[in-house]
């Protein structure tokens, strides 16, 4: 239905954004490290 559509974006949106933070601070800890 549109309700569990609605919910599978939203997590994508969540796990999308939490990747793309993973991502900034492994790039932000190498050039620290480099």
């Amino acid at each position: 239905g549109k309700c569990a559509k609605v919910a599978l974006v939203a997590c994508m949106r969540v796990l999308l954004i939490r990747l793309n933070a993973m991502i900034r601070d492994a790039s932000e800890w190498r050039m620290a490290a480099g």
